[in-house]
C-alpha cells in the first residue's frame, strides 16, 4: 500500500463487505469494496472511482450560479469599457488603476462564494459620496430626544478631504467627471459586442490548442502551465473583452514598455520579463496565422529587434563532488538508485520514470534510449549509457518484474505523473523528489535535484579527453556541424567517460 492513502478503509459489517470511502465537499462518496485495508488491486480501482467522482462533482459546483456574480458581472464590464478607452487614448493612470480593478475582482469572483461588493469596486464610486462620509454627516445631525437643528458651524469639525481619500467633496467637479465618462463609456458601449471575437476568446482558442499538444506529448505540462500564465497576464493588461482586432504593433510597443517598467521598479524579474514577451509575440504570431489578424505587426516581422528584453547571463550552477559524496554517503535504497541513474545516465526524474523495460539490457548492463522529453524528435540521438555496478546492482533490485515500466511505485503508480488541472495549472505528484527530501534536510543540501545530471555534464566538459561528449551525455540534439558524429554515437567513449565520473563520485 501507498504510505498515503487518499481513501479511507471502512471495514464489514455483518453481510457488508468492507469498502473504500472518500469524504469531500460534505459529500461522502463510496468508491468500491474489497477484501482488506491491504488489498492493493481494490484500493487502485477505488481510486479510479473516486477520481472520476471528484470530476463529477466539482464540474457541478463549477456549473452552479455563485452568489453575487451578476453584480461582479457588471462592474468588471464597466471596468473593461474604462480599460479599452484609456488604452486607445493614453490614459496610462486610469488604465493602469482598470487594471488593478479588473484582477482584484477575478480573484475574488473565483473564489466559491463572493463576497458582496464594497465601497470602491464599482467605477462609478469614484464620483460618489463614500459611505463613511454619509455615516458621520447622519451622526452629526442625529440629535435624540431633542428637535433643535444642529448648528451650521459644526460641519468645520469635519475635514471632508479625510472622509474621500484626500479628495474635496464639496465640489461640482465629481459630477461633470462623472458626465464626462458616462459620454466615454457610452461610447465604448455603442461598439457591437462580438464575444467570439475578443482577445478572451482567441486566447482560450490558443490555450485549447496548446493543450491538445500536452496530450500527444508535444509540450510539456509546466512549459504549458508557464506559457499560459504569462499570456493571462498579456490579457489582463489589454482586457479580456477587447476586440482581437485592436491588437497591432504600437499595442505590442505598449506592452514591451510595460515590461520594461516592471523590470525598472524591481516588480518583475527580468527573465521572467523576457519570457513573457516572449509566449506573447508567439500569440501574435498564431493570430496573424490564423488569419484572425490581416497583417502581422511590423515589429514582430523576423529580424526585427525593435522588442527585446534579453535574459541575464548567469553561470551555470551545478553540485560540488564534495556535495555529491555527501547525497550518497546519507543515501540509501531507492533514493541512492534516483540520483545514481541521474548522475550516471544524466536523466531527470521524468526521465527516470519512463525507463522502459526494453531499454535495459540487463546482461550487457546498460540503458539505451533517447531523453523522454524528445524522443520524438528525429534529430535526437539515441545514447547507450553504460551502468555503475552499483547503479545496475539497486535497479536489478527495484525493477518491475511485469508490465512496461522498470520501476514503479510500491503501489503500482507511476514514480513521476504530471497533469493539469481544469483551472489550467499544472500539477505534479513527484516521488523521487519526495523520497529525496529527508537526504536533503539531514545534510543541509537543497539543490535542485536537475543539477545532477548537469554536474556531470559539467565534469564530462571540463576533461579534454572527453570534451564534446557532454550533448550527447545530456541526449541533446547535436548542435552544429562537427557533432554529427552522434547520429553514429561513440558508445566506447561515452561509457570511459561515466566510468571515469564513477571514479571522481568514488562509485564503483
Amino acid at each position: 500500500m501507498p504510505r498515503k492513502c487518499i481513501l479511507t478503509w471502512q471495514p464489514g459489517s455483518g453481510d457488508r463487505p468492507g469498502r473504500w470511502r472518500k469524504k469531500y465537499k460534505g459529500r461522502v462518496i463510496y468508491c468500491g469494496h474489497g477484501n482488506s485495508k491491504s488489498d492493493i488491486e481494490s484500493y487502485k480501482k477505488a481510486v479510479s472511482v473516486w477520481e472520476a467522482e471528484k470530476r463529477r462533482i466539482d464540474a457541478e459546483i463549477a456549473s452552479q450560479p455563485k452568489a453575487n456574480h451578476q453584480e461582479y458581472e457588471d462592474a468588471l464590464r464597466d471596468w473593461d469599457r474604462v480599460l479599452q478607452w484609456c488604452q486607445i487614448h493614453g490614459d496610462l493612470a486610469n488604465a493602469a488603476l482598470a487594471r488593478e480593478k479588473i484582477s482584484q475582482l477575478q480573484q475574488r469572483l473565483e473564489s466559491d462564494s463572493p463576497p458582496p461588493l464594497v465601497y470602491g469596486d464599482q467605477f462609478w464610486d469614484s464620483f460618489d459620496l463614500p459611505e463613511k462620509f454619509l455615516e458621520t454627516i447622519a451622526a452629526m445631525v442625529s440629535y435624540p430626544g431633542s428637535a433643535t437643528p444642529p448648528n451650521p458651524s459644526s460641519r468645520s469639525t469635519v475635514n471632508p478631504k479625510e472622509l474621500n481619500g484626500g479628495r474635496d467633496i464639496f465640489t461640482s467637479s465629481n459630477e461633470s467627471k462623472r458626465e464626462i465618462w458616462r459620454d466615454r463609456l457610452k461610447v465604448q458601449a455603442e461598439i457591437p459586442e462580438e464575444p467570439e471575437n475578443t482577445v478572451q476568446a482567441h486566447l482560450d482558442a490558443y490555450l485549447n490548442q496548446e493543450q491538445l499538444r500536452v496530450d500527444a506529448g508535444r509540450l510539456s505540462a509546466s512549459r504549458f502551465t508557464s506559457k499560459r500564465n504569462h499570456l493571462l497576464r498579456f490579457r489582463d493588461w489589454i482586457g479580456s473583452r477587447t476586440p482581437i482586432t485592436s491588437i497591432d504593433g504600437r499595442r505590442i510597443q505598449d506592452f514591451h514598455q510595460h515590461l520594461l517598467t516592471q523590470i525598472a521598479e524591481n516588480s518583475l524579474a527580468q527573465d521572467t520579463a523576457h519570457d513573457r514577451l516572449v509566449d506573447t509575440k508567439s500569440f501574435v504570431r498564431w493570430l496573424w496565422q490564423m488569419d484572425v489578424l490581416e497583417s502581422l505587426p511590423r515589429n514582430l516581422e523576423r529580424g526585427s529587434n525593435a522588442l527585446v528584453i534579453g535574459k541575464k547571463v548567469s553561470a551555470p550552477d551545478a553540485f560540488s563532488i564534495r556535495e555529491i559524496k555527501s547525497f550518497l554517503k546519507e543515501a540509501t535504497g531507492r533514493p541512492r538508485l534516483y540520483i545514481l541513474l541521474m548522475l550516471n545516465c544524466g536523466m531527470y526524474q521524468t526521465d527516470i520514470s519512463k525507463i522502459r523495460q526494453d531499454e535495459v539490457n540487463w546482461r550487457a548492463g546498460t540503458i539505451t534510449r533517447k531523453r523522454s522529453k524528445t524522443k520524438k524528435h528525429a534529430s535526437v540521438p539515441v545514447v547507450c549509457y553504460k551502468l555503475w555496478k552499483e547503479t545496475l546492482q539497486l535497479l536489478r533490485e527495484y525493477r518491475e518484474r511485469k508490465g512496461e515500466q522498470v520501476l514503479l511505485n510500491t503501489d503500482g503508480s507511476p514514480l513521476v505523473v504530471r497533469g493539469i488541472k481544469p483551472n489550467g495549472k499544472a500539477t505534479t505528484n513527484d516521488a523521487i523528489a519526495n523520497s529525496l527530501k529527508p537526504v536533503r534536510e539531514k545534510i543541509k543540501i537543497h539543490k535542485p535535484a536537475k543539477l545532477f545530471r548537469k554536474t556531470s555534464s559539467s565534469l564530462i566538459r571540463s576533461n579534454s579527453e572527453f570534451r564534446g561528449l557532454e550533448d550527447l551525455f545530456l541526449g541533446l540534439s547535436p548542435n552544429s556541424i562537427s557533432d554529427r558524429h552522434y547520429a553514429k554515437a561513440p558508445t566506447e567513449l561515452l561509457a570511459e567517460a561515466t566510468a571515469w565520473l564513477g571514479k571522481q563520485y568514488g562509485v564503483k
